[in-house]
């Protein structure tokens, strides 16, 4: 069953955290729970100018990402291969030489579950062929949830948002 997600009103599932996480479900979609919102920052994520990149680090996707005047530069970690539910089938193989991905923000107030705003941006082609080249790899094998949360703690803990997007592999912006 799909859930209706509309700005203003209660965010349909989980609520209760802060951060930025990436999800793939028929489509990616990047999610900012976040508290106390100033009008300025959903202005930020609504129609400011935006930046993200990828970067591997111990076989982590993390997915950068920064919309001017609401957040900057926050890091989603992602692995395909922790969905187990087949939905690489749903992942395009290969893009035609002008197309990208799209991907939906949403931006969920983390105290009230108020959703406070949605975003439809189009990916660059050269951005959308190395996610696709990366998920499509990670979702190869079964990862044991247990070895990539430790690596995931350790990687968290030795690099902030900033140095992972210093060894960023690709980038894609625009407003």
């Amino acid at each position: 069953m799909l859930n209706k997600i509309e700005v203003g009103k209660k965010y349909p599932g989980n609520y209760n955290f802060e951060g930025i996480k990436l999800d793939y479900n028929h489509g990616f979609t990047l999610y900012a729970f976040l508290s106390n919102l100033s009008k300025e920052e959903v202005q930020g994520f609504k129609k400011g100018k935006y930046k993200f990149a990828l970067t591997e680090e111990q076989g982590i996707l993390f997915f950068l990402s920064e919309f001017k005047g609401a957040i900057d530069m926050s890091d989603a970690p992602f692995h395909f291969g922790l969905y187990r539910d087949g939905r690489i089938k749903d992942l395009p193989k290969s893009l035609g030489p002008q197309d990208g991905l799209s991907l939906t923000v949403i931006v969920v107030d983390s105290a009230t579950g108020i959703v406070k705003a949605i975003r439809y941006i189009g990916l660059s082609h050269v951005f959308s062929n190395k996610l696709i080249e990366i998920c499509i790899e990670q979702s190869k094998g079964i990862i044991d949830v247990e070895k990539y949360n430790k690596r995931l703690r350790l990687v968290q803990m030795r690099y902030t948002s900033q140095e992972l997007y210093k060894k960023s592999i690709v980038e894609c912006e625009g407003k």
